[in-house]
């Protein structure tokens, strides 16, 4: 299918997590090259919402069928074959940060689409995307006129965000804040934020049936469930084929597991830092509302004072309160 085309790619597999040396994938590469049987006995697939797994699944140059699919299913932009572009980003000054995307591509309309994996969301992973965003659009050097700005997308997939953004699937760009509707500014510049925890509700208010089938598939960990999706739509079957492969690989599935449990480790050292922080807060409030207390039991004893005919200025220096916490 020529929608499902890669342009020519310079691309490299990313890194492996946690010293796994790629090297040590030599022999499972060679194995699926040759087509060799990866064992009667297969174990549990691998998750695609593990970000270790979902970038050497879409990121794989076979899948290139696959990722066109998911960019279609999310921006229903219109193309038909794109290019992979270096996911890391050098910096331009020593003190800016490096960007390092999780798959970074160019499509043939000159869209450049960025693709994260942020299961374990945070506040701060909007501005960190807001800054993603910023160098996809300064990524190409040497250029004058400003209207030749390449147009870029930022597709992220996150879990449990509704205290962070009202619907499951979210579109941002640049517009108007007060325009009803609004009044967008630019469109070379979008985000799309989807909650991949409520897949019940974008069924109920979504008509992309491709968006809904990519999520289920992306979520999904049960072999039949999956060859379903991949029956509803064939376009996912080479990342299914890729996923089954890594999830039989032991060097893989040790980096998953690695990854997997760094993440834990991470959420719980947060959990601690925040009860550790409410129970100072507490502590704090605890003094501070002793505090209240006695400088309101101070001001009903001096408006006694008052009441009874002693002069106001006399008994606030007596009692150590000031004249206008009397008011």
């Amino acid at each position: 299918m020529s929608e499902g085309k890669v342009l020519n790619s310079t691309y490299s597999l990313p890194t492996l997590f946690f010293s796994v040396k790629e090297k040590r994938m030599d022999s499972y590469h060679k194995n699926e090259e040759e087509g060799a049987d990866i064992g009667n006995v297969k174990k549990e697939l691998l998750k695609l919402t593990n970000d270790w797994v979902w970038k050497h699944v879409f990121s794989d140059i076979n899948c290139g069928m696959s990722l066109s699919f998911l960019i279609k299913a999310v921006s229903k932009s219109d193309f038909k074959s794109f290019e992979f572009i270096p996911q890391e980003v050098p910096r331009e000054e020593e003190d800016l940060k490096t960007v390092v995307y999780d798959i970074s591509t160019k499509l043939d309309n000159g869209t450049c689409v960025a693709i994260e994996m942020q299961p374990n969301f945070k506040p701060a992973v909007i501005d960190r995307m807001l800054y993603y965003g910023a160098r996809l659009m300064s990524i190409q050097k040497g250029e004058t006129n400003y209207q030749v700005l390449n147009k870029s997308v930022v597709i992220v997939f996150v879990n449990d965000t509704k205290r962070f953004f009202p619907h499951p699937v979210s579109m941002y760009m640049l517009g108007e804040e007060k325009g009803n509707p609004s009044h967008p500014l630019t469109d070379k510049l979008k985000y799309y934020f989807i909650d991949m925890t409520r897949i019940d509700e974008i069924e109920r208010c979504e008509e992309n049936k491709d968006l809904i089938i990519l999520l289920k598939f992306l979520t999904c960990t049960r072999r039949e469930e999956m060859e379903a999706l991949v029956q509803k739509n064939e376009n996912l079957q080479q990342a299914r084929d890729r996923l089954e492969h890594l999830s039989q690989d032991p060097v893989a599935r040790a980096a998953a597991d690695a990854r997997d449990k760094f993440l834990w480790d991470q959420n719980a050292r947060e959990r601690a830092e925040r009860e550790e922080g409410r129970k100072e807060g507490i502590e704090i409030g605890e003094k501070r509302g002793i505090q209240i207390g006695e400088k309101r039991g101070f001001i009903e004893a001096a408006k006694k004072f008052i009441a009874s005919g002693m002069d106001p200025k006399a008994v606030c220096e007596m009692i150590g309160i000031s004249e206008s916490d009397l008011f």
